[in-house]
Formats: structure tokens, C-alpha cells, sequence
């Protein structure tokens, strides 16, 4: 692999793309033989990208932008950005084992991030404070968030689900499906109702009443587990495995379609589905 015209391997842990030309992507690359955490970015739909060193000694796991310019990333130490990444500043430490993994900037002032052991915190001023919104019943499992707006949120906590409509004050748990054996690694909801959970063994799950009931939509077995999942609607989604497979539905789920067989050593990590046409994939 070449990076900026140098021997390059990387691994990267999210994305947040804009529009089908512009995003980021957040990881390590190892510029042979120097280690660099980075946030690279495309203007040109991934034909060139451009990054800098970015200021931190751990790899950086998870990146949200709000529009070119607002941004926000980190791992375990949280970053925001006011110039599409060309300076960072660090605006919270946090302990190396809570592991923060997931972000998502909905507004200049509103962030939500979560991460290892059930973590849940919330930024109303653009990151500079921050609360601390998870109940204390969630399990310290890594936590994945899908929020819909300001209000309404669903976290994953690998065996239990949980549901915010006031901003994190108050939660409640939804019962999932427990097939014996299966844990989940991430979810995706398009409205209060609407959303997917995969996790192992190609396990997919959609509910159209917010988890009052699940129907099972899961593929083939392939010895491979579903990491990831980003829907653009309510028939149109994709899913990435931990064998680098990615798979797509365009009729709600009914049926999967492999775009990309299984047969790596590697893992996708985020996908993210612009349009009908577009998506992307790191790992």
C-alpha cells in the first residue's frame, strides 16, 4: 500500500462522510517505519486524501463531522476541530480503559460519544463539558449509539438495548432476541421505530415498532460475524463482516446480496451509505 507516495499499511476505525466527495477517516498508518494516528480527508470521492500528524499517542477510533469545517474525534482523549481538521484541540482526558468508540455530532454545540464499559456522555457546547447520561442498570460491555435526533437514542451494549426520548436523562430497556451463542456488535435506526442489530454468526435483526418485536433477516451462515450496518432508508442498507465482506439489501432486509466475499483476514469496521450508488467502508 502507498499513502502520500510512501510505503504505507494502516488501520482504520470509522468514517463520517458529508456528501458523496467529501469525509474523513480516522485510524493509524504506518508510514514504514514510523507509527502516525490520523484523521485523513478526500474532497474527491477517495481518489486522493490528505492528513497531518494528528496530536494524540493512541489511535484514533472513531471521527463525526458536523459539515466540512466541525468535527469531532478521539480515543481515549476527545478532540474538536473548527477547520476541517487542520488544527485539533484536545478538550477532554479520559481514562485509558473506558476505550471511547463511537461519536456523532448532530449540531455545532450537540455531540453524543460512547465507549467500553457502558460509557454514554454528551456535549451541549461543542465539546468543551461534557455529562455522563448512562443508567446505571447498562452493562459494561463496548456501547454503540444510534441517534436520531437530539432527544431520541438507542444504545447497544453487546447483550442489551436501551432507548432514550429526553436526551439521555431517562432510559429504558428493550428486549432483544437471545439466540444461544449470539452477541451483538452494532445497530442502526432510521426513526424511533425502524432500526436493524447484527452481531455473530451473520445474525440480523429488524424491528418496525422500536423493539416491541424482531424478525430475523439474518443471511447464510458464513463463519464470519456482522460488525457493522448503516441503512439509507427503510429498504436500502449495507453491512460489513469481520472477514471484510460487505453485504447490501435493497427490499428491507428480505434478502442480502454479498457485494464483497469474505475472504480476508480483516475487518470492517464502519460503513457509511451516501446514496442509491455511493458507500464506503474502513477496517
Amino acid at each position: 500500500m502507498y499513502f502520500l507516495g510512501v510505503r504505507s499499511s494502516a488501520r482504520f476505525h470509522d468514517l463520517s462522510f458529508i456528501n458523496r466527495d467529501t469525509g474523513y477517516v480516522a485510524g493509524m498508518l504506518w508510514n514504514i517505519p514510523i507509527a502516525l494516528n490520523v484523521v485523513i480527508h478526500t474532497s474527491n470521492g477517495g481518489d486522493t486524501w490528505d492528513t497531518t500528524n494528528f496530536p494524540s499517542n493512541f489511535s484514533v477510533r472513531f471521527v463525526a463531522f458536523y459539515n466540512e469545517n466541525i468535527g469531532v474525534c478521539g480515543f481515549p482523549n476527545i478532540y474538536i476541530t473548527k477547520n476541517g481538521g487542520d488544527e485539533w484541540e484536545r478538550v477532554i482526558n479520559v481514562a485509558y480503559e473506558t476505550s471511547l468508540n463511537y461519536g456523532k455530532m448532530l449540531s455545532e454545540n450537540l455531540i453524543y460519544v460512547s465507549g467500553n464499559y457502558g460509557k454514554i456522555i454528551k456535549s451541549t457546547d461543542g465539546g468543551y463539558t461534557w455529562e455522563y447520561i448512562q443508567p446505571a442498570f447498562i452493562k459494561e460491555y463496548p456501547t454503540i449509539l444510534s441517534v436520531l435526533d437530539s432527544n431520541n437514542v438507542y444504545a447497544l451494549a453487546e447483550e442489551q438495548l436501551i432507548f432514550t426520548s429526553d436526551g439521555g436523562n431517562n432510559w429504558i430497556e428493550i428486549d432483544i432476541p437471545r439466540p444461544p451463542g449470539v452477541t451483538y456488535n452494532y445497530l442502526d435506526f432510521i426513526n424511533v421505530n425502524y432500526g436493524w442489530i447484527v452481531g455473530s454468526s451473520r445474525h440480523i435483526y429488524r424491528t418496525t415498532d422500536g423493539g416491541q418485536s424482531w424478525l430475523n433477516q439474518s443471511p447464510p451462515q458464513a463463519g464470519d460475524a456482522f460488525t457493522c450496518i448503516d441503512a439509507l432508508d427503510s429498504m436500502t442498507a449495507i453491512a460489513g463482516t469481520s472477514r471484510a465482506a460487505i453485504l447490501r439489501t435493497d427490499n428491507g432486509g428480505s434478502r442480502w446480496i454479498e457485494q464483497l466475499s469474505g475472504k480476508y483476514n480483516a475487518i470492517i469496521d464502519r460503513v457509511q451509505i451516501i446514496d442509491k450508488e455511493v458507500a464506503y467502508a474502513v477496517g
